[in-house]
């Protein structure tokens, strides 16, 4: 058996167990968690250039249409990670982007101790960051008015630029009822569109232009 295989087989006797007594259905290489209207996906990517894969984050909630096709609402039997509007990759603290190598190596000498590296990376750092974010309230206030109307990139679950953020707000919570706050985010985002045109309809229709 090759590397790969040995490591995904590892993956399924260790990982996903794990993952499914924490809520998440699924099998191959994507799973989900519903939580109410918020939805928690994982998918495990492999590198295209071979010997390693990285796992992959998504957060998305019942009512917002999936990434694409536009307009569409989710599939909770199905969604997966790519479909999320919020995504990031799982990492160790302190980094941004982590490969687990299906080859032994000095450090994880063995396919155990790789997977287990793995499976101690998820519940620190994605559970972590999937509890940050596990109500569709905590999903509303992820950016502030004042954060979009500085035009930085926004710091969230993956974050974003400051017009897409302020549209998912506007969204959010117009679901919630807060129609004031839901039309001053739209009006915050058409300040900072910085190129994202194609954004500036959606926004529009929230402050009534």
């Amino acid at each position: 058996m090759d590397d790969k295989k040995v490591f995904y087989k590892q993956l399924r006797e260790d990982f996903y167990p794990v993952l499914r007594a924490l809520g998440f259905k699924g099998s191959g290489q994507n799973f989900r968690r519903i939580k109410g209207d918020v939805i928690h996906a994982i998918n495990i990517q492999n590198n295209k250039y071979g010997g390693s894969c990285c796992v992959n984050l998504g957060l998305h909630l019942s009512f917002l249409p999936v990434a694409w096709p536009k307009d569409q609402i989710p599939d909770l039997s199905t969604i997966k990670e790519i479909d999320c509007v919020f995504r990031t990759r799982l990492a160790p603290q302190g980094k941004s982007d982590y490969w687990w190598k299906f080859k032994s190596g000095l450090i994880y000498p063995s396919v155990e101790k790789r997977v287990e590296h793995l499976i101690k990376t998820y519940r620190e750092e994605g559970e972590t960051k999937f509890a940050q974010f596990d109500t569709v309230e905590k999903v509303a206030n992820m950016f502030s008015i004042e954060q979009i109307e500085r035009g930085d990139y926004l710091e969230g679950f993956g974050g974003c630029v400051p017009a897409h953020g302020a549209l998912i707000m506007a969204k959010v919570n117009k679901h919630l009822g807060r129609l004031e706050l839901s039309k001053s985010l739209a009006g915050a985002g058409l300040k900072v569109l910085d190129g994202a045109e194609g954004l500036r309809d959606e926004l529009d229709g929230f402050v009534g232009k």
